[in-house]
C-alpha cells in the first residue's frame, strides 16, 4: 500500500526506514529479510534508512527540548510509574463530564505527576548528559516528554522519550547507552527526512491525532510536519498479524521460525508457495479501511493463489501416506506399460510425461475401506477401481499385518484389468505411485487455520467478539519499551481470552514416508518450484531444505472440495 500511494504523485518515492532504537531487538538477519521481502515484492524504495543514523541530531533534538522546558529526567521505578498513570486516569474518569475549562481548572491528585516533572532544566541537561556518559544503570533514569496529563490522549501522559540500555547496538556498536524510543523518534526522523506523507497503522492514531504527541513534539521543537494517514491492520481469520504476537510464537518454539509457512510473515507466505502477484493482487483488491473491527477470511487470501497457480501448475502424482498394492497378474516389471499422462489436462500445449504401471504400486492409505459403503468410491474387497490415467485393478484379498490386525494392511492384493485401459472407468479413480516412485524426506500439509477461533484472543461473547474500550497506551507503556505494536490499541480491548490456548495443535501434519513419481522427484530439486499434486492440492518444494539437498514439500492451498472428492474422503 505505501508503495503504491508514491506512485499516485509525479515523482512520488517511497523510503523503507528501519526504527532501530532498540538495540536489544536489533538483528542484522531482520533487516535483510525485510529488505528481500520487500524486493520480492516488486517494490524498489528510493532509500533504505535507519533511524540509528539520526541518533545524534536526535540527542541534540533532545536537549533542545529540555531546554524548552518540554522534557525531564525522571527517576520513577516501573512500580512508581504505573502508580502515578493509575492516578491520571482515575482523574479522567471523574472529570470525564467535565468541560474543557472545568477539567484543566481542577488539580490532579497527589501523586499523579512524577516528583520530578518539575525539576530546573539545567538539572536535567546535567543528568541528561549523565546518562548519555553512562552513569546510570538501566532503570535509574528515563528522559520523559512534558506533555499534557489533563489530555484525553493517552498519548500525551509523559511519554519516555530515552532510556537507558547499556547494549551495544548493531549499527553504532558501543557509541551509545541511551536509546530513543519509537514514540520521540518517529515522528522527528519523518521531518528529518521531508517525509510529506507517513502511512502507519491504527494503532498510532492515538499518537498522531492533531492533539497527540506526533504533532506536539514536532510543534515543541518547531520542526516541519508531515501528514500522517491511519489504515487499519489487515487481520486475517484464524491467525494473528501482531508482531508481539508472532514473536511469542518465535521464542516459544510454537512454530519454526519466523519463516514457518503457517504464519502470515512474508516470508511465511513465500516459503508456503504463495507468490508475489497473488500478494500484490489480495492487498490491491482489499484496499485499506479505517474500520477496526475487519477481520478477513483467510479463503480470501486462498481465493487468489489458487486461482493463480490453477492455469500454471503442473500436475503431478505423489502418494503422502502410502499403501502398498500388489497387482497378482502383472506381466512382471521388465514388461510394465509406459503410460503417457498430461502434464495438464486443460492445457496440451504443457506437455506429459511417462509413468510406468509396475507389479507394486501405491495409493493412499485414506483411499482404502475394509468395507465398502454406499457413496463411497476408493477401494474395497471385491470392488474395481481405476488407477488414474491407467487401468482398472479390483482388490482380491488384503494381508494384515500381524501386529496391527484389523488396522492398516501390510499389502493388498490385487488384479487389473488389460482391457480397461483408455475405457469408460468406474466411478472410483485414484492417483497412484509406480515403484520406481521416490521416498521425500517430508510432505507437509498445512491447515489453514493456526489457531482454532477466528480471532485469537478475543472472547466471544453471546456469539460475537466483544468489543470493549481500549486500554491507554499511557499504561500499557510503563515499561518504557517501544510501543509501535500495541494490540490493545485497535480494535478495542473489551473481553479477552489467553490466544495461546487456542493454537492449533493440529495446523501441520508432517508424512515422512510420502513417495513421488519420478518426474516430481527431479523437478522438485529446485526450490520454489510449484505442482498440484493431483487430488490433494498445491504444493510447493520447500525454498530453504530444498536449497540444503532434502526433498521436502509444503502445502500451500488445498483444491476446492468437489462432490467426488468429499464422496472419497467419507
Amino acid at each position: 500500500f505505501d508503495f503504491n500511494v508514491a506512485t499516485l504523485a509525479p515523482n512520488g518515492k517511497t523510503f523503507l526506514r528501519f526504527d532501530d532504537t532498540n538495540p536489544t531487538g536489533e538483528k542484522q538477519e531482520y533487516i535483510d529479510s525485510i529488505i528481500e521481502s520487500v524486493r520480492w515484492l516488486g517494490h524498489k524504495p528510493a532509500r533504505v534508512t535507519y533511524s540509528s543514523d539520526y541518533f545524534e541530531e536526535l540527542y541534540n533534538l533532545a536537549v533542545k527540548l529540555i531546554e524548552n522546558d518540554k522534557a525531564y529526567v525522571c527517576h520513577q521505578t516501573k512500580a512508581e510509574t504505573l502508580a502515578s498513570r493509575k492516578l491520571v486516569q482515575a482523574f479522567h474518569h471523574k472529570t470525564k463530564d467535565m468541560t474543557r475549562e472545568e477539567k484543566y481548572a481542577t488539580p490532579l491528585p497527589q501523586g499523579a505527576e512524577s516528583p520530578y516533572r518539575n525539576r530546573p532544566i539545567a538539572e536535567s541537561l546535567r543528568l541528561f548528559a549523565d546518562m548519555r556518559r553512562g552513569l546510570f544503570a538501566e532503570g535509574e533514569a528515563v528522559l520523559r516528554m512534558k506533555g499534557d496529563l489533563r489530555s484525553d490522549v493517552t498519548a500525551m501522559w509523559d511519554l519516555a522519550a530515552y532510556r537507558v540500555i547499556l547494549k551495544a547496538h548493531p549499527r553504532t556498536g558501543d557509541a551509545w547507552c541511551i536509546y530513543p524510543t519509537y514514540d520521540y523518534t518517529h515522528c522527528l526522523v519523518d521531518s528529518l527526512e521531508d517525509i510529506t506523507h507517513s502511512l502507519c497503522t491504527l494503532e498510532f492514531a492515538r499518537r498522531q491525532a492533531p492533539e497527540g504527541s506526533y504533532y506536539w513534539l514536532l510543534d515543541a521543537l518547531d520542526m516541519y510536519k508531515p501528514v500522517t494517514f491511519e489504515f487499519s491492520r489487515c487481520n486475517v481469520t484464524h491467525n494473528v498479524m501482531s508482531k508481539r504476537k508472532l514473536t511469542k510464537l518465535v521464542e516459544l518454539g510454537l512454530v519454526d521460525g519466523w519463516d514457518d509457512p503457517r504464519l502470515l510473515t512474508l516470508e511465511g507466505l513465500r516459503r508456503r508457495g504463495y507468490t508475489e502477484t497473488a500478494i500484490n493482487r489480495f492487498c490491491h483488491d482489499l484496499g485499506v479501511t479505517k474500520s477496526e473491527r475487519v477481520c478477513v477470511p483467510y479463503s480470501r487470501l486462498e481465493y487468489y493463489i489458487r486461482n493463480e497457480l490453477g492455469d500454471v501448475a503442473p500436475r503431478r502424482f505423489a502418494v503422502i501416506d502410502p499403501i502398498k498394492v500388489v497387482v497378482t497378474n502383472h506381466p512382471g516389471e521388465s514388461s510394465s506399460p509406459e503410460i503417457d499422462v498430461p502434464n495438464h489436462p486443460a492445457h496440451p500445449e504443457m506437455g506429459s510425461r511417462k509413468l510406468r504401471f509396475t507389479p507394486v504400486v501405491y495409493i493412499e492409505s485414506s483411499d482404502f475401506k475394509r468395507e465398502d459403503v454406499k457413496g463411497y468410491f476408493g477401494m474395497a474387497p471385491g470392488k474395481t477401481v481405476r488407477l488414474l490415467y491407467s487401468f482398472d485393478v479390483t482388490c482380491d484379498s488384503i494381508v494384515d499385518d500381524p501386529k496391527d490386525p484389523g488396522g492398516k494392511p501390510l499389502e493388498i492384493r490385487c488384479s487389473y484389468n488389460p482391457d480397461s485401459f483408455g475405457q469408460k472407468p468406474p466411478k472410483g479413480t485414484l492417483h497412484w505411485v509406480g515403484s520406481d516412485a521416490v521416498k521425500a524426506d517430508e510432505v507437509r500439509v498445512y491447515s489453514s487455520e493456526l489457531f482454532t477461533t477466528e480471532e485469537p484472543g478475543k472472547a466471544p461473547v453471546n456469539g460475537a467478539v466483544a468489543d470493549g474500550g481500549a486500554a491507554p497506551a499511557a499504561l500499557a507503556a510503563v515499561d518504557d519499551e517501544d510501543q509501535e505494536d500495541e494490540d490493545d490499541e485497535e480494535g478495542g480491548g473489551g473481553a479477552k481470552s489467553d490466544w495461546l490456548t487456542e493454537l492449533n495443535g493440529a495446523s501441520k501434519e508432517a508424512y515422512a514416508n510420502a513417495l513421488l513419481e519420478p518426474a516430481l522427484a527431479a523437478e522438485c530439486r529446485v526450490p520454489e518450484k510449484h505442482f498440484q499434486l493431483q487430488r490433494r492440492g498445491y504444493f510447493v518444494s520447500d525454498r530453504r531444505l530444498t536449497a540444503e539437498g532434502k526433498l521436502v514439500l509444503n502445502m500451500t492451498v488445498s483444491l476446492k472440495e468437489s462432490g467426488f472428492t468429499k464422496a472419497v474422503r467419507k
